[in-house]
């Protein structure tokens, strides 16, 4: 098959669990006879890492240039629009926000420490009352055109950010604020039109970066250029090939970076990224699967392999303007087919971890998968009376437009699971512009989609199934739901918030708008000479490389 996908927002396609389509089918296959069929994964102590990051080098080496890789060019470059993953990592290399997320050495992917707000552009910030948020600016910041960063800049690219168009896909996470105005050289001072919770978290992720209102007001948006203030700036892009970032010797942070820049080269697929890392023409690599991480460490024994679980749901989304998706029986019915076990099995050689609405790493928030309505999937007998009880006792037949890389695997193996009610869910695959169109309008029966954000809780729930959210792709939701949205919006306890967020993930796991899929883990390797370099959460990743540094 032709692999047309590449890896959307949030979209995080480098770390697929790459088993082809031909062999997921294979694998499949075996679901009929039994899993014990399948071929065991060793493993044991010491050889794959976990997410707690090694301890920083006490004494980085200056200079030399990291060598990494992109699995497909960036559609556009502009940091305010665009949510696609493939961006986001590069303009983390070179853009800041007011605040970031903690990523750095000795702070884990999955650590407490990664998740939490520090300043970045803001050296720090008040809140005098609950509508109100004072960020003051550091000193001596300038763009990578020598422009100096203003309070204007900060408060136009907030404004810019939470433009009520569809091209601004995070305009979502910034409806609650009424005005933001530069009150000061250096201080901006950011109005709301009620509490809300998930401020802190929304301004510290990946997707609020400040950028120069100059260059935006003479050339209409930045999908062409990357102006930023971050430690790397752009030299040399050619489109398809490699783009070439070098330190900005201008960066506000002293000594930061270590390396002299970092060359990416465009490289789609898996094979060639395996053989570029053995050959150490690439430095890092995001590997496809544990079998693959087990090779790897196999070929290269001295290589760093670490394994976490990515914040990322993944899922049968259902249109439910559609029938026979309109009715929560048939819904239910599809949720009671699937075993995501044995897909974690099939797809992900048994590395993964079952999952409903939020993510299972998110800790604290999430509410156990045997805790949550209709955890006694899978069911079988259920299933087939939902179905009928619903009017379809024979079962139906139905199209789930897909992309390769992009849960298409775990939606072929559920679509197996799902003949044996009677469903015939046909998996389509589709070129991936035609799919983001077809998904952002509703227009399909059943979509196999996935999202990565890295912000708040509020971005699996209330921005994907609040009836009037702007990624709300399948008419999810209802006025029971969006109280406890607007309820969690507000709320500045977390242990209240939390709670209302588990009451949310109740009313999800009951009414089965998306049928949940499991999550498989992600690998990353690097090999030994590169130093201080952290993986982080998917859209956070251009944070991991500006402590890294090179001992060679």
């Amino acid at each position: 098959m032709e692999r047309k996908g590449k890896p959307e927002e949030n979209d995080p396609g480098l770390g697929e669990a790459g088993v082809s389509r031909r062999e997921v089918l294979r694998r499949a296959a075996l679901y009929g006879i039994g899993l014990a069929a399948l071929p065991a994964i060793a493993s044991g102590p010491g050889k794959i890492g976990s997410a707690l990051a090694a301890s920083p080098e006490a004494q980085p080496r200056r200079g030399g240039v990291i060598r990494w890789y992109l699995p497909d060019d960036p559609p556009d470059l502009d940091p305010q629009m665009s949510t696609i993953s493939s961006t986001q990592w590069v303009l983390g290399m070179c853009y800041n926000g007011l605040l970031r997320y903690n990523v750095g050495p000795g702070n884990g992917p999955e650590s407490e420490a990664a998740a939490t707000p520090v300043p970045d552009l803001a050296e720090r910030f008040e809140q005098p009352d609950p509508l109100t948020y004072i960020f003051h600016l550091r000193s001596g910041v300038k763009f990578h055109d020598g422009t100096p960063l203003t309070a204007e800049d900060v408060a136009f690219s907030l404004n810019r950010i939470r433009t009520s168009k569809a091209e601004f896909q995070r305009a979502y996470a910034f409806t609650a604020l009424d005005t933001v105005r530069a009150t000061g050289d250096r201080v901006v001072t950011v109005k709301l039109k009620e509490p809300y919770a998930a401020f802190i978290n929304q301004v510290a992720a990946a997707y609020t970066r400040i950028a120069p209102k100059h260059v935006i007001e003479a050339k209409g948006d930045m999908k062409q250029v990357i102006v930023g203030t971050g430690p790397f700036k752009l030299q040399e892009y050619r489109r398809g090939q490699r783009m070439v970032l070098v330190r900005n010797p201008d960066y506000f942070e002293r000594g930061v970076p270590y390396v002299d820049g970092i060359d990416i080269a465009i490289m789609p697929d898996n094979a060639t990224q395996v053989a570029a890392f053995n050959s150490r023409r690439i430095d890092m690599l995001i590997v496809a699967n544990f079998a693959q991480a087990q090779t790897l460490k196999s070929v290269n024994p001295d290589i760093v392999v670490q394994e976490y679980v990515e914040f990322r749901m993944d899922a049968l989304g259902c249109n439910t303007r559609v029938k026979p998706f309109d009715d929560i029986q048939v819904r239910q019915a599809m949720w009671y087919a699937i075993d995501q076990q044995k897909i974690i099995d099939i797809s992900f050689q048994g590395r993964g971890r079952k999952q409903r609405s939020v993510p299972p790493a998110y800790a604290g928030w999430v509410v156990p998968f045997d805790k949550l309505p209709l955890s006694d999937a899978p069911n079988l007998d259920k299933a087939k009376r939902l179905l009928a009880e619903a009017g379809y006792p024979k079962g139906f037949s139905a199209k789930c437009k897909s992309v390769y890389r992009y849960t298409q695997k775990e939606a072929t193996i559920a679509a197996e699971m799902l003949k044996a009610i009677g469903v015939n869910l046909e998996i389509i695959d589709v070129e991936y512009g035609a799919y983001l169109k077809a998904r952002n309008s509703g227009d399909f029966e059943v979509i196999a989609f996935s999202i990565a954000p890295f912000g708040d809780v509020e971005d699996y729930t209330t921005a994907l199934y609040h009836t009037r959210a702007g990624r709300n792709f399948g008419h999810w939701g209802n006025a029971e739901l969006d109280k406890l949205f607007e309820q969690g919006g507000r709320e500045g306890d977390v242990q209240k918030r939390k709670a209302i967020f588990h009451k949310v993930q109740a009313v999800l796991a009951e009414n089965c708008w998306v049928v949940d899929l499991p999550r498989y883990m992600t690998f990353e390797a690097w090999h030994p000479y590169v130093r201080d370099y952290v993986p982080a959460q998917n859209p956070e990743k251009g944070l991991s490389f500006w402590r890294a540094s090179l001992a060679k």
